[in-house]
């Protein structure tokens, strides 16, 4: 990817692959801009205080934006092209943040972080067409980061206990099984564009890990396996990579640090059809 060294925050692929979400920190501001794979330069598509982390929608044709720095708990709608001004879907509870995960495949549910400044931090879906949320993991931990599958069904999302996380596999309707994925501490799950395999970082390390899944009534999970190591990882920031259609990892690389403080950039790796890097 042809960017220049910046301040990059949460680099989103779009589903089709075409497309290249990601934010970057000013003193005051934060950016939300566009990389197309078709064009020479990226396009700022938003500017203001309260950008949280993007969600793509399946036709890759809008993102869904959080907020709630300023106190405006709030999900928003962007399209890509067209409209220069952010539609309001959704208003949650004041005090909270709201942050999007991801898109059911229907494009009918976000799924959603709420996370309330006082602990409480769970995961809900909102329904686009109603504007209305409801819970899907809501327990006395911090549960964060949800990722569904390619068929929307199951739902990968780190849970953070007693000062650790793991990375944890349910369905996203109630009623099914709860999986550990992660057998050391775990975050930041991702799919692979096929649903075989369940991408996390280990927790408090620059490393990332696979695990191959079987989906069934009761999936089948492989012993997790390193496969990128020395791989940029911040704690204060929410989202570190994302996994392509054509199997690309899209990763944040430190570089250094300037008088704007640390030098990023975006860089991809190729998998190969055992999963491992090329």
């Amino acid at each position: 990817f042809d960017l220049p060294p910046g301040s990059y925050e949460s680099p989103r692929v779009s589903p089709d692959g075409r497309y290249v979400s990601y934010l970057t920190q000013g003193p005051d501001l934060t950016e939300l801009w566009l990389y197309s794979t078709e064009s020479e330069a990226p396009r700022r598509l938003l500017r203001r205080s309260d950008i949280l982390t993007p969600a793509w929608s399946p036709a890759s044709d809008r993102l869904y934006i959080g907020s709630g720095l300023s106190g405006d708990p709030v999900l928003h709608e962007l399209m890509v092209h067209g409209a220069e001004t952010p539609r309001v879907l959704f208003e949650g509870e004041q005090g909270c943040f709201l942050t999007p995960s991801a898109v059911t495949p229907d494009g009918k549910t976000i799924i959603a972080v709420v996370d309330d400044k006082l602990g409480r931090v769970d995961i809900i879906r909102v329904d686009v067409g109603a504007g209305a949320a409801r819970d899907v993991i809501a327990t006395a931990a911090v549960e964060t980061q949800p990722a569904l599958d390619p068929n929307g069904k199951w739902m990968a999302f780190a849970q953070h206990r007693e000062g650790q996380a793991q990375v944890y596999l349910t369905t996203l309707e109630a009623g099914g099984p709860l999986l550990q994925v992660s057998h050391q501490p775990g975050k930041d799950p991702k799919w692979a564009a096929d649903g075989k395999s369940i991408y996390y970082l280990r927790d408090g390390t620059r490393q990332l890990w696979a695990v191959d899944v079987e989906l069934a009534d009761e999936p089948t999970l492989g012993t997790p396996r390193l496969l990128l190591d020395d791989f940029y990882w911040d704690s204060n920031k929410h989202y570190h990579y994302d996994v392509a259609a054509d199997g690309r990892i899209l990763t944040l690389v430190d570089i250094g640090s300037s008088e704007l403080g640390r030098e990023l950039r975006v860089q991809s790796t190729w998998l190969d059809e055992a999963g491992s890097p090329r």
